[in-house]
């Protein structure tokens, strides 16, 4: 993934946004950078539930602007982690091409558990 990259995730977040401590993480920090320096500043002995998940999507947000598409119920919650919020697909897009230009490169992947993506070949 390069600098300046936008990630766009399509979830109904039915289970709300995981552990309360994962969400303090990033409601609690004003961005990816002090949510990675909060957690860096956590001695080993006294590691956080969730800190793990918050460090690896913190590190993704360093490098890549985040747009969640759900329902307007989660749009606070999103928000509120730092990320941007989207009621569709299409106005995910339309945010992505304001953000990263409209002749960016898309990638389409469809379980992220269960896909790993390779760097491809720029045309």
């Amino acid at each position: 993934m390069r600098q300046g990259s936008v990630i766009i995730m399509c979830a109904a977040l039915g289970d709300g946004h995981g552990g309360e401590a994962f969400f303090r993480y990033f409601a609690d920090n004003e961005n990816a950078e002090a949510v990675e320096k909060a957690i860096a500043g956590i001695p080993a002995g006294e590691t956080k539930p969730d800190q793990w998940q918050a460090q690896i999507l913190a590190r993704v947000m360093r490098k890549a602007r985040c747009i969640f598409v759900t329902g307007k119920e989660n749009r606070e919650t999103i928000e509120k982690m730092h990320m941007y919020w989207a009621g569709n697909l299409e106005d995910a897009m339309e945010i992505a091409d304001s953000l990263a230009g409209k002749n960016a490169t898309v990638a389409v992947i469809p379980d992220g558990v269960g896909v790993v993506v390779r760097g491809g070949h720029e045309t």
